[in-house]
């Protein structure tokens, strides 16, 4: 007598009830992974800000000479305006021409749905590390926002450490 063979694979049903699960799963967690993005750009971008300032007055002290910390959409030349969202570079006269600048980092211009602004045209730190202005920049991505500020000291600080 033939026995019947036990069934292999899955039915049409069941992979049709798996599918739906699957779907009713990722439509609860999308949302969170939106705002993972967001808070995870909003993050970055405050980050790379925070850092190029706090490298702007540390190699301003290094070199014993005033550095500049401004917008630049070429990464060459400040562009003289308050588009803090074209990026920006560190630069600082040249030592063998002050009449040139050497430009000691560049930042991109920030991806996506971010905005900063605020801030001036340009901040100088001198060679003591202090700042030439207090000022105080927003940093936006869809609806969360975060500052990053510079005292006039130098120290520059995000989210809780402003004022």
């Amino acid at each position: 007598m033939l026995m019947p063979r036990a069934s292999q694979g899955f039915s049409l049903l069941e992979l049709m009830v798996v599918i739906i699960v699957v779907a009713i799963l990722l439509a609860i967690a999308a949302p969170s992974f939106t705002r993972f993005f967001e808070s995870n750009r909003l993050s970055t971008a405050a980050n790379s800000l925070l850092y190029h300032l706090q490298l702007s007055r540390s190699e301003a002290v290094r070199y014993a000479t005033d550095v500049t910390f401004c917008p630049s959409a070429d990464g060459a030349a400040c562009s003289g305006g308050t588009d803090w969202t074209v990026g920006w570079i560190v630069t600082r006269p040249d030592p063998a021409n002050p009449a040139l600048t050497d430009v000691l980092r560049v930042a991109p211009a920030v991806q996506g749905t971010v905005a900063i602004t605020g801030g001036p045209t340009s901040i100088v730190f001198s060679p003591v590390g202090s700042a030439s202005s207090a000022n105080t920049f927003t940093v936006t991505v869809g609806s969360s926002s975060d500052t990053v500020c510079v005292y006039v000291g130098g120290m520059a600080a995000t989210g809780s450490g402003c004022p």
